[in-house]
C-alpha cells in the first residue's frame, strides 16, 4: 500500500505538477489526460543513482484550493516563474512504483 507522505514528495500517494506556459500544454497534454488519464513518469536522482518509474492517473486541477496547495509545495525558483499565479495544476494519483523492473509499491 502506498503511504500518503504529502503533496510534492515523489514516494507519496499523489504527485503534483505545476504547469504554466509549458510546451506540454501547447501539444494538448491537458486534452490527452482528460481522454486517457494514465501516465508514466521517470524519477532519477543521479547523486544516489536511484531511479524508478511512477505509474498513475493524472487529472487537471484548476480549482483555487488545489492550485494554491501545488504552488505552496513547489520549489521557490518555480514559484518565482509564476508570480501572478496564472498557471494551472496537474495532480497524479500514484498507482504503482517500479524500481529495477519490480513493483516496489502499489495502490492495489
Amino acid at each position: 500500500m502506498l503511504q500518503d507522505v504529502g503533496v510534492g514528495h515523489g514516494l507519496g500517494r499523489k504527485v503534483v505538477v505545476e504547469i504554466d506556459q509549458h510546451p506540454l500544454l501547447e501539444r494538448g497534454f491537458l486534452a490527452r489526460i482528460a481522454e486517457n488519464p494514465k501516465v508514466t513518469m521517470l524519477y532519477r536522482n543521479p547523486g544516489t543513482r536511484l531511479a524508478f518509474q511512477i505509474h498513475g492517473e493524472a487529472r487537471h486541477a484548476d480549482d483555487d484550493a488545489t492550485k494554491q496547495r501545488v504552488y505552496d509545495h513547489s520549489p521557490e525558483n518555480e514559484r518565482n516563474q509564476d508570480p501572478e499565479r496564472k498557471g494551472t495544476a496537474v495532480v497524479v494519483d500514484v498507482v504503482r512504483l517500479i524500481q529495477g523492473g519490480k513493483v516496489v509499491q502499489s495502490r492495489d
